[in-house]
C-alpha cells in the first residue's frame, strides 16, 4: 500500500487529485472490459446466429472507448463513447452498410442505437434479444451499484477506504 508524506493543504489536495485520477482510470479500464465482454460480446455478438450475408467484423466491440481523464477545477471526468468512425465501411460488401432504402447507406453512426433494440433485423441478420445491451449495462453497473464496488476496490488498493 502506498504511503504519502503530506506537509501542506495544497500537497494534500494535489495528492488526492492524483489518486482520484488513478482510480478513475483504473475503474474505466475495468468497466470497459466488463462492458465489452459481458454486454457487447454476450448480448450483441453471441446473441445471434450469423447467416451467409453477415459475418461479424468485431469492429463494433473495438469501437467503444473511454475519453482521456479531464480535470477541471475540482472535477475529474471521463466518458464512455462509441467511436463509430473507427469502424470499417464498404458498401460493396455491405460492411456496416445497408442497401435498404429505409436506412442510410453508411450504418456505422447509428449502429449502437439499432443494436440496442430488443429486435434487430436487416438484410444481414435478424435477432430477437432478451434485453437491450446498453440498458442492461446501465441497470446492472449503475443502478445495482456494481460500479461502486469497482471504485471501493481501487481506492482500497491506494490505501483509502
Amino acid at each position: 500500500m502506498p504511503t504519502y508524506e503530506i506537509t501542506s493543504p495544497a500537497q494534500l489536495q494535489e495528492t488526492l487529485k492524483n489518486i482520484v485520477i488513478e482510480v478513475i482510470e483504473a475503474v474505466s479500464k475495468d468497466l470497459l472490459e466488463i462492458f465489452k465482454e459481458d454486454y457487447i460480446q454476450k448480448e450483441v455478438y453471441d446473441g445471434h446466429k450469423p447467416n451467409v450475408k453477415y459475418n461479424p467484423t468485431g469492429e463494433f466491440y473495438d469501437a467503444w472507448e473511454f475519453t482521456d481523464v479531464e480535470v477541471a477545477l475540482k472535477e475529474v471526468t471521463t466518458e464512455l463513447w462509441y467511436n463509430w468512425m473507427s469502424m470499417g465501411y464498404d458498401p460493396d460488401t455491405y460492411t456496416h452498410s445497408s442497401a435498404s432504402s429505409n436506412w442510410p447507406n453508411d450504418t456505422r453512426e447509428h449502429l449502437a442505437d439499432w443494436l440496442n433494440r430488443t429486435v434487430s433485423s436487416s438484410h444481414w441478420f435478424s435477432v430477437k434479444r432478451n434485453e437491450r445491451y446498453w440498458n442492461k449495462f446501465i441497470r446492472e453497473q449503475v443502478t445495482e451499484n456494481r460500479i461502486d464496488k469497482l471504485f471501493k476496490k481501487h481506492f482500497a488498493l491506494r490505501g483509502i477506504s
